[in-house]
């Protein structure tokens, strides 16, 4: 057989073909050589064909590859039993009879082709490999036998021998399940990035070194507010998702414990808002970098929730404690787990002290048992059961009724867990019970008794439900008729209807008016029916009482006739009393304001008497003739006074009187009360004492004159009226109202000879007292109260007495005023130092004891109380710590005052004697001398008030060198001293036209240490208010070339100056007046003739200190001079007091200002006249304004009030200037004659 061309040849052919070539070489001699080479060779193939044997059993045994020889051509040469397990053929169907391309997937082989260049280009992936000389791996598809595709992996290499390829080594893998396990893993990550993408929460993976984001779900990018884009790559630092310390502390957690679980933290969105979220975190690798896995829950809602429910169960909680009910909470046993406050005060134990006890070891065991046995029946009933106790609280020992409700307690499940207690307290609801019970019987006795017929009837219906004996009497009917009866069955038909929507109508208010109704035999009444709602045993009712009004409504028709006749005659008789009405109407409003206009020129000669009188006492006289004329002083002063009360009245009956509204201090008041009345009380022996109650406020908006007037009148009729015994002044607040007021009670109590009922019914009535003996007996008009009535009304108050004959009586009154917030009007109080004092009050009078431990108080301190010497001395003996101050009085118990004071002293020791202030009666000079003399500390004059009780003490430690005692009248206080002691230093613009004004401005100025700059006239004080700094300004305000209003106006303009205070210093007292001046710019005024204590509280009101040492010398109290300088004792037409109040106490410049009076003011009248006569009225009336000035600051006060008239008249254009001005005139003849009489042997100037 011929093998084919393409066939290899075996093994024998090749051994043969070499022995042929071998013995053909032997024939050449090579014999030898060439058996050693076939040895070899032999050898060679034995080994060779071990080796295949070898490869063909690994071959054979590698089932799991499929190992394909592919010949250069094309051909398969090997195929192994991997190959046949895998594609299905037999080797021998494959190996030399089939293409590789059988095995291939056509498509594949086509795209392989496409492109491919290299030759041969029957399959490109077999070729291109041996072209790179490397073998090639890829993914590839076979085809089965059967059709089937098969995924393989394929590697190609290529055989080579002597650098040529001899065939190619396939070797392929089925990657089937790979393939499939592949799939698996892609639908799985699929799943899981789904899952990953879909789940509701925050997720996100970021790297543990940096925090950056590495993938995000879009729940993250809902939650944040960021997109994908904006996270990835980014940290959450660098976006402020959370706080640092959010990730360093979720880290630690994370490396310490290995994950992180419902961690709650804050983040950040990008809006800004912040949100609550529960975090999970565990550590993973990616690609073996450590990474953070984390899960975020927003929890925000549930926060809220969780907030909201906290706060319900505060509210709960708050509820439960403030309710007034007993609330509680036991287990079955019988042990508390809670209770409410209220519950607290019955056990008085808090609940921690409760809660796990039983009522065992709270209560008896008798009403622990009770409690017990009700437990017992709520936790065995159904619904809640009720019981009644009385029982005692623990925590203060009263006794209560309550109400208990218990009711059992089930969780979700049903299961019982306990009881729930309520209790009430019923005591007020049973006692009401039973006082509606017993109402209920006094009015059904009422009804039945009633002699008036009644009846009750069901609103609605209308039938009649009661009614009493009465009625059927009256109306004829029987019990049995009344209850087929309605209510408009008794009504006429006319009336039926009418009466029926009045029914309707009639709900919640009382009712009564006139009808008809009709017996039962029809007889018709007229009758008047009251009635009001009631519920009667059950029924929303109506009781009515009737009235039967027949025979009055016949008298009535009767006396109708009469009264048609009668209407012309009252008609005319009305027109005729209404024309008399309106004539004493006019009669009476001209007197009033003939009174009120009248009033200076009556006050003038009463004056110029009194004065006179005064003057004649001087000189020498008979004794009878001195005698006439005391009592003609007396007839005089009492004649003025009732004119004053007159002219009171007057202006209120004309409407004239208006009350001021400003702040002041109330103790202020008192001050001038307790000096005027005072020395009365004193005169006649009787104690004068005042209280204030510490609630009542120290500043207060209101009248203060007025307030003045009143409280003197009724304590001067208290002193009038007592002939023994004590005034005792009392004041209290009695509520608050709105808009910041508060309502006083004033009230002054004596021991007098007291009224009758009658006689009080005629107090506060015009020209009447008491009656006619009192007025005889005692003296006035009877105008003082209706007039202090009248200002008592005019503050929105009410003003009453009560009195017992020969016991005495009790004026009060309540007076409304506003409460003061002024900064420098403050009450006095004493130094820390001084506070902190011991002292004691040695008073036999329990009420002054009192009251002096009030002022004490109110002063910042704590005062020990004596009543008696010797209960004062024992306190002495008995304290440890000595005392510092001791108030006595000058007369205890009949002892000497003195005398205590002396044994103080000498039981004292030396190095702390204590201070010593005596308690006198007012105006009791030997009582000063003798504090003088004995070397005490001071003294102090009932009635003490908080000022003067300050003073005395502020003086009695302000120096241990004095020569006159604390409280002197003579010397400046040093409470004074102290308040007025910030003035010096300040500067002060003084704009006065008026020569003797500047100097007594000047001098009041300069004493207190203030520096005064003068200006002429307005338009001199803008250019100096421009030019330096001042602290305060006081204008005048009519003065030549530029009045005061302007140059207010004027200042106030100047930027510099817009804050600078202006006081105006003016004589017009109307309130329109003062207003302008605060319309221009001004910030105060005080009134001419200037108060010094007025003007200087004016000024510390509004001036600045400044920060300049004071020129001590000015600023000084009274010199010697002053105290010593002669004055004579009176002069006509002045009332020296005032004008020496208006020198602030300092008698020679008083002297000198009237002597410059004197001297420049004398011809005063004429210039007038002249000036009148030349037509220049203004000028007269400026003139008049100046002396009106001048006038009133040395006291003449009636010629003041001439000026004044006569300033009017000119101003107005009255015709009756002439007589003004003689007027004037005459005034100014009284005031200079008497100063030229007292002053003769003064030189003049």
């Amino acid at each position: 057989m011929r093998r084919r061309s393409d066939q290899p040849e075996s093994w024998d052919e090749q051994r043969n073909r070499i022995i042929g070539l071998g013995e053909h070489s032997a024939r050449k001699s090579y014999y030898p050589e060439l058996k050693v080479q076939l040895q070899q060779l032999e050898e060679a193939r034995k080994s060779l064909a071990k080796l295949n044997s070898f490869l063909q059993a690994v071959m054979d045994a590698a089932t799991e590859i499929a190992v394909i020889v592919i010949t250069p051509e094309g051909g398969i040469s090997l195929f192994n039993r991997g190959a046949e397990k895998l594609l299905g053929y037999r080797a021998d169907e494959v190996v030399g009879l089939l293409s590789p391309l059988r095995f291939h997937l056509a498509a594949e082989v086509a795209a392989a082709k496409a492109g491919c260049n290299i030759t041969p280009d029957w399959f490109p992936i077999y070729v291109e490999p041996a072209a790179r000389g490397e073998s090639r791996k890829q993914e590839w598809t076979f085809v089965h036998k059967d059709g089937h595709q098969i995924p393989v992996e394929l590697v190609v290499t290529a055989i080579c021998e002597d650098g040529r390829i001899t065939g190619y080594l396939s070797m392929v893998t089925d990657i089937r399940e790979r393939k499939q396990a592949e799939e698996q893993l892609r639908q799985s990550e699929q799943k899981y990035a789904s899952m990953f993408h879909m789940m509701p929460d925050t997720v996100g993976v970021s790297r543990m070194s940096d925090g950056t984001f590495i993938e995000v779900n879009a729940s993250f990018e809902r939650a944040t507010g960021w997109s994908k884009d904006e996270l990835i790559g980014h940290s959450s630092l660098e976006i402020g998702l959370w706080e640092p310390e959010v990730r360093s502390r979720t880290l630690d957690i994370v490396r310490s414990q290995g994950r992180l679980e419902n961690h709650e933290f804050v983040m950040t969105t990008k809006s800004g808002e912040k949100r609550h979220a529960l975090m999970y975190m565990a550590p993973i690798y990616i690609n073996g970098e450590p990474c953070l896995y984390f899960i975020a829950r927003d929890i925000t809602e549930q926060v809220r929730a969780d907030q909201n429910l906290k706060n319900e169960r505060t509210r709960l909680y708050t509820l439960l404690q403030t309710i007034p009910d007993l609330i509680w909470l036991k287990d079955p046993g019988g042990a508390y787990l809670m209770c409410n406050s209220r519950f607290e005060q019955f056990f008085g134990a808090k609940e921690a002290e409760i809660v796990g006890k039983t009522d065992y070891d709270f209560v008896d065991k008798e009403l622990a048992d009770f409690f017990r046995e009700h437990d017992q029946k709520a936790l065995a009933a159904a619904g809640a059961s009720v019981n009644e106790e009385w029982v005692t609280f623990a925590v203060d020992g009263h006794r209560e009724l309550l109400e208990t409700i218990k009711t059992p307690m089930r969780d979700e499940e049903g299961k019982l867990i306990g009881v729930l207690g309520i209790a009430r307290n019923i005591t007020d609801i049973r006692e009401a019970q039973e006082n509606l019970r017993d109402s209920e019987q006094r009015y059904r006795h009422l009804f039945e008794q009633n002699p008036a017929p009644m009846l009750i009837y069901e609103r609605g219906s209308f039938q009649l439900l009661a009614v009493n004996e009465a009625f059927l009497q009256h109306y004829g009917y029987t019990p049995e008729d009344v209850t087929q009866l309605r209510l408009p069955d008794l009504y006429p038909a006319e009336e039926k209807e009418r009466i029926i929507a009045l029914a309707n109508s009639l709900v919640g208010h009382a009712n009564a008016g006139e009808w008809h109704h009709c017996r039962k035999d029809g007889s018709r009444l007229s009758i008047v029916a009251t009635s009001h709602d009631l519920i009667y045993k059950g029924h929303t009712a109506r009781v009515a009482v009737i009235t039967d009004i027949t025979a009055r409504k016949q008298a009535e028709e009767e006396l109708n006739r009469y009264r048609l006749h009668l209407e012309e005659l009252v008609k005319t008789r009305t027109a005729e009393l209404e024309a008399a009405r309106d004539s004493a109407q006019a009669a009476d409003q001209a007197k009033s304001e003939f009174l009120a206009n009248m009033s200076h020129e009556i006050r003038t000669p009463m004056n110029a008497v009194i004065g006179m009188i005064h003057l004649t006492l001087k000189t020498e006289m008979s004794p009878k003739q001195r005698d006439y004329l005391r009592k003609a002083g007396f007839a005089a002063d009492s004649l003025l006074g009732i004119i004053d009360d007159i002219l009171d009245f007057s202006k209120v009956e004309a409407g004239k009187l208006e009350l001021e509204q400003h702040q002041f201090l109330l103790s202020e008041v008192l001050d001038t009360v307790t000096s005027i009345v005072g020395i009365k009380a004193h005169e006649k022996g009787l104690e004068f004492l005042l209280k204030i109650a510490p609630e009542v406020p120290a500043q207060l908006i209101g009248d203060p004159l007025r307030l003045g007037q009143i409280l003197i009148n009724l304590c001067n009729n208290a002193v009038k009226f007592t002939g023994q015994g004590e005034i005792f002044v009392f004041i209290e607040q009695l509520d608050c109202r709105e808009n910041n007021r508060v309502m006083l009670r004033f009230s002054v109590r004596d021991n007098g000879i007291g009224m009758t009922p009658e006689q009080l019914d005629k107090l506060f009535t015009p020209f009447t007292q008491a009656d006619a003996s009192s007025t005889r007996r005692f003296g006035g008009t009877g105008l003082g109260l209706a007039i202090s009535k009248q200002l008592v009304l005019l503050m929105g108050g009410e003003i009453g007495a009560e009195s017992i004959p020969d016991k005495g009586s009790v004026f009060f009154f309540t007076a409304c005023f506003g409460i003061g917030s002024s900064p420098i009007l403050q009450g006095p109080k004493l130094p820390s130092a001084l506070q902190r004092m011991k002292l004691l009050v040695l008073d036999d009078s329990a009420r002054s004891r009192d009251i002096f431990e009030g002022l004490f108080y109110s002063l910042g301190c704590r005062a020990e109380l004596a009543a008696s010497a010797q209960e004062g001395l024992g306190c002495l003996e008995r304290s440890e710590k000595p005392y510092d101050l001791l108030l006595l009085d000058d007369s205890l118990s009949g002892l000497d005052g003195f005398a205590v004071a002396r044994q103080v002293r000498r039981m004292s020791p030396l190095h702390h004697q204590p201070k010593i202030i005596m308690i006198t009666g007012y105006g009791d000079e030997e009582a000063h001398k003798q504090v003088v003399e004995e070397g005490l500390d001071g003294c102090l004059t009932r009635p003490v008030t908080l000022r003067s009780l300050f003073d005395a003490v502020v003086a009695a430690f302000e120096s241990d060198s004095r020569t006159e005692p604390a409280g002197s009248p003579v010397n400046e206080t040093a409470g004074d001293k102290r308040r007025y002691g910030q003035l010096r230093g300040m500067r002060v613009l003084l704009v006065e036209d008026n020569d003797m004004n500047q100097q007594v401005a000047c001098e009041l100025l300069t004493s207190a240490g203030i520096e005064v700059t003068v200006a002429d006239n307005g338009h001199t004080a803008v250019e100096l208010a421009a030019q330096h700094r001042f602290d305060t300004v006081l204008m005048d305000i009519q003065m030549p070339v530029m009045d005061g209003y302007e140059a207010s106006r004027l200042i106030r303009a100047d930027q510099a100056c817009r804050d600078l205070p202006i006081i105006a210093m003016t004589a017009h007292a109307m309130p329109q007046d003062r207003q302008r001046c605060l319309e221009s710019g001004m910030n105060d005024y005080v009134s001419k003739p200037i108060n010094p204590q007025e003007l200087y509280s004016t000024l510390e009101r509004w001036g600045r200190a400044a920060s300049g040492i004071p020129d001590q010398s000015r600023a000084a109290s009274l010199s010697n001079a002053d105290r010593e300088a002669l004055l004579p004792d009176s002069l006509p037409g002045i009332a020296m007091e005032i004008g020496l109040q208006c020198m602030n106490g300092k008698k020679s410049f008083y002297r000198s200002m009237l002597l410059q009076f004197l001297t420049s003011k004398a011809g005063s009248a004429r210039e007038l006249q002249e000036l009148l006569a030349a037509g220049d009225r203004q000028a007269a009336a400026r003139g008049a304004h100046s002396m009106k000035s001048v006038a009133g600051m040395i006291g003449a006060l009636e010629l003041m009030a001439a000026a004044q008239k006569l300033e009017q008249g000119l101003d107005s254009g009255a015709q009756d200037a002439d007589q003004l001005l003689e007027r004037f005139e005459k005034e100014l003849s009284v005031v200079i004659d008497g100063l030229a009489s007292a002053f003769s042997d003064s030189p003049a100037g």
